[in-house]
């Protein structure tokens, strides 16, 4: 879902642009990966979405950046506001919490591995 959500949009409507949409897919499937990988360390899922989603737009916020001097993307290098996206990477985390603790599937899966 979070690879083909950029392509999509893409090929539906030509927003964002190919270059962009691959750096939003890159970083929600880094997210993803990261996320299962802390999770099966820490076993905390609030901690663990946190911490993905701070490396994950890290890393997107470099590869964008290098994509700008690079001339691949064009426009501004945050554009949204990184207030906006501390409030929704909040709410995220707390939606995993809940949804985590509601259906109990982290620890359903720390305990398999």
């Amino acid at each position: 879902m979070n690879i083909i959500l950029p392509s999509f949009s893409w090929f539906a409507i030509s927003h964002p642009p190919l270059a962009k949409a691959a750096l939003m897919s890159f970083e929600y499937l880094l997210n993803i990966v990261l996320f299962l990988l802390i999770l099966k360390k820490f076993h905390q899922s609030f901690i663990s979405i946190f911490i993905s989603i701070i490396i994950a737009k890290t890393c997107y916020y470099l590869l964008k950046y290098l994509a700008i001097q690079a001339g691949i993307v064009e426009g501004e290098f945050i554009s949204t506001s990184l207030h906006i996206q501390l409030i929704s990477g909040l709410v995220y985390c707390l939606y995993i919490q809940l949804f985590f603790n509601k259906n109990s599937i982290s620890s359903v899966y720390t305990k398999r591995n």
